[in-house]
């Protein structure tokens, strides 16, 4: 059963789940190291972007504007640890299970981004992470180890929900997989070969 801080909302062309953020506890400092790690990362691209500013003397010519756009591409990539280290800290989720596919929407703030995966490419659903006694508190570390993600038929693994705790995904992942059987798309459930939280 799903706690009430989870809004959910069913209906015959889709089942919407409104996940909180993420309880990870002790663990949120990861997402610090995280960020931590991006100002390094793109610190050097800046102090390049920088010195190539006042080299060319604010007059750019092809080769200055070869190695702008170089580094503007390196600055695009740093995204990626960016939007992590911000989802550990503030963000979370919201599932939609529509009629022919999965959509989950990453929330940070004002700031959101999607991920849409269709029920035709999806192979099977994994868990991951320990089940917990019931009447016993989840840790953080079981917390941020539980997730739950597809196989795709191309063989590939897709992250759907990370970050939330193992009964909770549970749920979700037998609403999708129920939603699959009226698509036409019988999944095989799965428990996933991640990380198991240490004891």
């Amino acid at each position: 059963m799903l706690p009430p801080r989870v809004k959910t909302e069913q209906g015959p062309d889709r089942a919407l789940y409104d996940l909180p953020l993420r309880p990870v506890g002790a663990q949120r400092i990861g997402g610090v190291l995280v960020l931590g790690f991006w100002v390094a990362f793109v610190s050097v691209p800046l102090e390049a972007l920088r010195s190539l500013w006042r080299a060319a003397g604010r007059h750019l010519g092809f080769i200055e504007w070869g190695l702008l756009a170089f580094v503007s591409l390196f600055l695009l990539v740093s995204l990626e640890p960016l939007g992590l280290g911000l989802s550990i800290l503030f963000g979370r989720a919201r599932l939609a299970a529509l009629r022919d596919r999965v959509v989950v929407t990453e929330i940070v703030g004002p700031f959101r981004w999607r991920r849409t995966t269709r029920f035709a490419d999806i192979k099977g659903l994994e868990l991951l992470g320990r089940r917990v006694t019931p009447g016993r508190a989840v840790t953080g570390r079981e917390v941020r180890s539980s997730g739950l993600r597809c196989r795709l038929k191309n063989g590939k693994l897709k992250w759907l929900l990370t970050g939330y705790p193992r009964d909770w995904l549970e749920e979700i992942a037998a609403e999708v997989s129920a939603r699959m059987n009226l698509a036409g798309d019988r999944p095989a459930m799965a428990e996933g070969a991640g990380p198991e939280p240490e004891e």
